[in-house]
């Protein structure tokens, strides 16, 4: 929650009914992210769009050169402020700290830092939730058609995801 930020810990109790469970202390992070997922015929991908706003599967991937869309949590405090429970009517809120999208491909001698266009609000969804748009590079075909990617938010790295890139223009 955006109530949280600037606090280092906090106390959690669960409350069913009459019932209450002991308190614990959690420690807070000012970012955690986490990227959406999908699953495509088994395989967990990035919840992601496409630049004609199309979802990003394997038979619908991204081009090199395109910009794509895909959604996160856990990226912190936003500017101007988030509320909690607030419906995102735009794209004027920004995640404060750096955003960095990491790519790598299978048999890559390499990896790279995406170029970010966007990091903020995603319109129409509740506020916490993050649209980050980043250009696939022009040489993403050259490894795999499956390129795995990671969002580091001001130092805190999320899991790896994928993200279907096409082998052509």
């Amino acid at each position: 929650p955006f109530e949280l930020d600037g606090v280092t810990a906090a106390n959690i109790e669960i409350a069913v009914g009459e019932q209450s469970s002991n308190q614990v202390i959690f420690g807070v992070s000012s970012a955690a992210p986490e990227i959406f997922q999908a699953t495509y015929q088994g395989t967990p991908y990035a919840a992601a769009l496409n630049q004609n706003m199309s979802v990003n599967t394997p038979s619908n991937p991204a081009h090199p050169g395109d910009i794509v869309s895909i959604f996160i949590s856990g990226a912190g405090q936003m500017s101007p402020a988030g509320q909690d429970g607030r419906i995102a009517q735009g794209s004027s809120q920004h995640v404060v700290q750096p955003v960095h999208v990491h790519l790598s491909w299978n048999g890559a001698p390499g990896n790279a830092d995406a170029e970010i266009h966007y990091a903020g609000d995603a319109p129409g969804l509740v506020s916490g939730v993050v649209q980050v748009n980043f250009r696939i590079p022009a040489n993403a075909t050259l490894y795999d058609p499956d390129m795995y990617f990671s969002v580091m938010v001001g130092g805190q790295t999320s899991a790896q995801s994928l993200i279907a890139v096409s082998q052509s223009y």
